[in-house]
Protein backbone atom coordinates (compact mmCIF):
# COMPACT_ATOMS: atom_id res chain seq x y z
CA UNK A 1 0.00 0.00 0.00
CA UNK A 2 1.02 3.61 -0.49
CA UNK A 3 2.85 5.01 2.48
CA UNK A 4 1.36 8.00 4.32
CA UNK A 5 4.39 10.02 3.18
CA UNK A 6 3.71 9.19 -0.49
CA UNK A 7 0.04 10.10 -0.16
CA UNK A 8 0.95 13.36 1.57
CA UNK A 9 3.45 14.23 -1.18
CA UNK A 10 0.82 13.61 -3.85
CA UNK A 11 -1.73 15.77 -2.00
CA UNK A 12 0.80 18.61 -1.64
CA UNK A 13 2.09 18.47 -5.24
CA UNK A 14 1.41 21.25 -7.72
CA UNK A 15 2.03 18.92 -10.66
CA UNK A 16 1.98 15.14 -10.99
CA UNK A 17 3.76 13.69 -14.01
CA UNK A 18 2.96 10.22 -15.33
CA UNK A 19 5.69 8.99 -17.66
CA UNK A 20 7.67 8.80 -19.70
CA UNK A 21 8.10 5.08 -19.53
CA UNK A 22 6.66 1.79 -20.62
CA UNK A 23 2.90 2.26 -20.46
CA UNK A 24 1.97 -1.02 -18.79
CA UNK A 25 5.16 -2.08 -17.03
CA UNK A 26 6.29 1.30 -15.69
CA UNK A 27 3.55 3.93 -15.67
CA UNK A 28 0.58 1.71 -14.85
CA UNK A 29 2.67 -0.52 -12.57
CA UNK A 30 3.25 2.45 -10.28
CA UNK A 31 -0.47 3.24 -10.27
CA UNK A 32 -1.60 -0.19 -9.08
CA UNK A 33 -0.07 0.39 -5.65
CA UNK A 34 -3.16 0.64 -3.41
CA UNK A 35 -3.82 4.26 -2.47
CA UNK A 36 -1.83 5.94 -5.25
CA UNK A 37 -4.67 6.46 -7.74
CA UNK A 38 -6.99 7.55 -4.95
CA UNK A 39 -4.44 10.14 -3.78
CA UNK A 40 -3.93 11.41 -7.35
CA UNK A 41 -7.68 11.64 -7.91
CA UNK A 42 -8.14 13.59 -4.65
CA UNK A 43 -5.23 15.92 -5.41
CA UNK A 44 -5.74 19.39 -6.84
CA UNK A 45 -2.41 19.11 -8.68
CA UNK A 46 -2.23 19.38 -12.45
CA UNK A 47 -1.91 15.86 -13.83
CA UNK A 48 0.34 15.52 -16.87
CA UNK A 49 0.85 12.40 -18.98
CA UNK A 50 4.06 12.26 -21.00
CA UNK A 51 3.35 10.15 -24.05
CA UNK A 52 5.95 7.71 -25.27
CA UNK A 53 7.93 8.61 -28.38
CA UNK A 54 7.55 5.21 -30.05
CA UNK A 55 5.54 2.05 -29.59
CA UNK A 56 7.05 -0.80 -27.63
CA UNK A 57 7.29 -4.35 -28.95
CA UNK A 58 5.18 -6.71 -26.87
CA UNK A 59 3.41 -3.86 -25.12
CA UNK A 60 1.99 -1.06 -27.27
CA UNK A 61 2.43 -2.01 -30.94
CA UNK A 62 -0.35 -0.50 -33.00
CA UNK A 63 -1.42 1.95 -30.27
CA UNK A 64 -1.69 5.68 -30.82
CA UNK A 65 -1.84 8.39 -28.15
CA UNK A 66 -5.59 8.04 -27.64
CA UNK A 67 -5.15 4.28 -27.16
CA UNK A 68 -2.45 4.97 -24.56
CA UNK A 69 -4.77 7.37 -22.73
CA UNK A 70 -7.73 5.00 -22.95
CA UNK A 71 -5.69 2.15 -21.47
CA UNK A 72 -4.29 4.38 -18.73
CA UNK A 73 -7.70 5.62 -17.65
CA UNK A 74 -9.59 2.38 -18.15
CA UNK A 75 -7.17 0.05 -16.43
CA UNK A 76 -6.14 2.24 -13.49
CA UNK A 77 -9.11 4.49 -12.71
CA UNK A 78 -6.85 7.55 -12.58
CA UNK A 79 -8.58 10.80 -13.49
CA UNK A 80 -7.99 12.23 -16.98
CA UNK A 81 -4.85 14.31 -17.10
CA UNK A 82 -5.00 18.05 -17.66
CA UNK A 83 -2.59 17.63 -20.56
CA UNK A 84 -0.64 15.13 -22.60
CA UNK A 85 2.87 16.09 -23.60
CA UNK A 86 3.80 14.64 -26.98
CA UNK A 87 6.74 14.79 -29.32
CA UNK A 88 6.44 16.61 -32.65
CA UNK A 89 9.96 15.94 -33.96
CA UNK A 90 10.63 13.37 -36.68
CA UNK A 91 11.79 9.94 -35.53
CA UNK A 92 13.05 7.28 -37.93
CA UNK A 93 12.22 3.85 -36.55
CA UNK A 94 12.02 0.43 -38.15
CA UNK A 95 8.71 -1.49 -38.20
CA UNK A 96 7.01 -3.06 -36.42
CA UNK A 97 7.81 -0.15 -34.08
CA UNK A 98 6.25 3.19 -34.95
CA UNK A 99 6.04 6.75 -33.72
CA UNK A 100 3.20 7.20 -31.22
CA UNK A 101 0.85 9.50 -33.12
CA UNK A 102 -1.14 11.91 -30.97
CA UNK A 103 -4.31 13.28 -32.54
CA UNK A 104 -5.34 16.38 -30.59
CA UNK A 105 -8.98 16.01 -31.71
CA UNK A 106 -9.18 12.43 -30.44
CA UNK A 107 -7.51 13.40 -27.16
CA UNK A 108 -9.89 16.36 -26.78
CA UNK A 109 -12.80 13.91 -26.49
CA UNK A 110 -11.34 13.04 -23.07
CA UNK A 111 -11.24 16.72 -22.11
CA UNK A 112 -7.45 16.69 -22.26
CA UNK A 113 -5.15 19.27 -23.86
CA UNK A 114 -2.22 18.23 -26.05
CA UNK A 115 1.08 20.06 -25.74
CA UNK A 116 3.68 19.25 -28.37
CA UNK A 117 7.37 20.02 -28.58
CA UNK A 118 10.55 18.60 -30.00
CA UNK A 119 11.39 16.11 -27.26
CA UNK A 120 13.85 13.68 -28.84
CA UNK A 121 17.36 13.52 -27.41
CA UNK A 122 19.64 13.80 -30.47
CA UNK A 123 22.55 12.25 -28.54
CA UNK A 124 20.70 9.11 -27.43
CA UNK A 125 21.40 5.89 -29.37
CA UNK A 126 17.70 4.94 -29.11
CA UNK A 127 14.67 7.28 -29.30
CA UNK A 128 14.58 8.83 -25.84
CA UNK A 129 13.12 11.97 -24.32
CA UNK A 130 15.52 14.89 -24.01
CA UNK A 131 15.34 15.62 -20.30
CA UNK A 132 15.96 19.38 -20.57
CA UNK A 133 13.42 19.83 -23.37
CA UNK A 134 10.83 17.81 -21.45
CA UNK A 135 11.63 19.74 -18.28
CA UNK A 136 11.06 23.04 -20.09
CA UNK A 137 7.63 21.91 -21.27
CA UNK A 138 6.65 20.64 -17.81
CA UNK A 139 7.79 23.91 -16.22
CA UNK A 140 5.50 25.86 -18.55
CA UNK A 141 2.56 23.69 -17.48
CA UNK A 142 2.73 24.47 -13.75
Amino acid sequence: AATPRAVEAIHEAEQIVLGPGSLYTSVMAALVVPGIVEAINESSAKLIYVCNLITQDGETLGMDGADHLDALLGLTGVRPPNAIVANDATIDIEPPLAVVEVDAEAIATYGVDVVTASLVDPEAPWPSHHSAALGDVLARLT
